[in-house]
């Protein structure tokens, strides 16, 4: 055993204790050797376990007591129990730190410890989870000089998106993602949004474990701009994980082409996901959507030459092979859809040549809303941002028509007359 000391002109004297206290061991004393050194070797070929020694150190100045030193007896054939690091195997959320402890069994007594092959004094090491699938090791050598390693998984939770698409039945952006399997160490999901200062993500609402894991941003106008968004976990103490990789929505314009039956349809590339091919939908209704074309995916436009003539007709653009599935849904969601355009105006707003002299009020409207300028009404019929059918109304000789049960959220009014058809967008709330 060895006694560390500091100072000018010192002596040693190793000590035994004897039950009450301690006595010096004498340099000629045959079981030890170098008991005024700083160098204790004991020579008892049967020493007993627990006996005690200290070192008394001297000079000019005054004595020091060391710290006292426990003898543990173990036979050559002895084979310490392996080490364990505590905690075991964990995984936390990204960016959290973690520290780690050695936990030794008798028979080892390791001045240094090398975790992770850096040596450190201590038997515990903090670290910073930033990425899944770590190892963190830690060796020390025993008796024999032989080391001896001891390994544990640790992983970090990493916030991902899957997807984000124009949700079919409220027309605003839904932000998909899937639950990862160690979601019980999370206590809620954060959706953030890009603002007006790039790169300036605030928090515009979130989820909790046990909530589907889709997000409808009831203030997004996918017909207006394309959006950026992140996720974030957070933990029941607060913590909340760096921002995910960004999602940008596709946002899909139109204006006229040079010819009666063109029509051109610009895009931004969607980032997020790999889109190898961009798929381009039209339809005289939004229930009749169907495939004219395909692009690769680094085009963002295209020119359709052959459009039917006539007032109304409805494009999106899609991205297939893309499939989320998200917690508590009976199917998963496949496939991304940028936001609706006609060639009467942008996400469903008709020409005024379209609708000149037709009032439909008021707008935004609760309970029922009100149709003038319009001779002859044959039918009138409601259809969601998806194109499905919600209310008909059948013909009469009233122009008030009750809507006081449908879900908040944007119409088109489909006006059949005698003289000709007209579409205008309604907003119920």
């Amino acid at each position: 055993m060895d006694v560390v000391s500091a100072g000018d002109n010192l002596s040693y004297q190793w000590q035994l204790y004897s039950g009450s206290s301690y006595t010096n061991i004498a340099a000629n004393n045959s079981n030890y050797n170098g008991s005024t050194t700083t160098h204790l070797a004991i020579l008892i070929s049967n020493p007993s376990n627990g006996q005690k020694y200290r070192a008394v150190v001297t000079n000019q100045c005054g004595t020091a007591n060391s710290d006292s030193a426990i003898t543990y007896v173990f036979p050559s054939t002895f084979q310490p129990a392996q080490p364990t690091i505590a905690p075991s195997d964990t995984t936390v959320l990204q960016g959290e730190e973690v520290t780690f402890t050695l936990q030794l069994q008798p028979g080892y007594f390791p001045k240094t410890y090398l975790w992770n092959g850096v040596s450190t004094a201590v038997p515990n090491k903090t670290y910073t989870l930033s990425s899944p699938g770590n190892t963190i090791t830690c060796t020390i050598y025993g008796c024999n000089n032989v080391p001896v390693t001891t390994s544990i998984n640790a992983s970090a939770l990493i916030p991902n998106l899957c997807m984000v698409t124009v949700d079919a039945t409220t027309g605003k952006n839904m932000i998909v993602f899937e639950k990862p399997s160690d979601y019980a160490i999370i206590d809620s999901f954060i959706v953030y949004r890009q603002g007006s200062v790039t790169n300036d993500y605030i928090e515009i609402g979130g989820l909790k474990t046990y909530d589907y894991s889709t997000f409808i941003d009831e203030t997004s106008n996918p017909s207006q701009e394309a959006y950026y968004y992140e996720l974030a976990y957070k933990d029941s103490t607060g913590y909340t994980t760096p921002l995910s990789a960004y999602h940008e929505t596709m946002h899909l314009s139109i204006n006229k082409g040079n010819t009666n039956t063109a029509w051109n349809l610009i895009w931004n590339e969607y980032v997020g996901v790999s889109a190898t091919t961009y798929k381009i939908y039209r339809g005289l209704s939004l229930t009749t959507m169907s495939l004219i074309d395909s692009v690769a995916g680094n085009i963002t436009s295209y020119t359709d030459t052959s459009a039917p003539v006539t007032n109304t007709i409805y494009y999106q653009i899609g991205i297939t092979g893309v499939t989320c599935n998200p917690s508590a849904r009976t199917e998963a969601i496949s496939g991304i859809v940028s936001n609706y355009v006609t060639t009467s105006g942008i996400a469903g707003a008709v020409s005024q040549t379209t609708t000149a002299g037709v009032t439909i009020y008021p707008n935004p409207a609760s309970e029922s809303f009100f149709i003038t300028g319009v001779n002859g009404v044959c039918t009138v019929k409601l259809e969601n941002m998806q194109g499905v059918t919600v209310k008909q109304y059948a013909p009469g000789t009233s122009n008030s028509y009750s809507i006081g049960e449908l879900q908040t959220g944007i119409y088109f009014v489909e006006i059949v007359s005698s003289n000709g058809v007209y579409v205008q967008k309604l907003m119920v709330k």
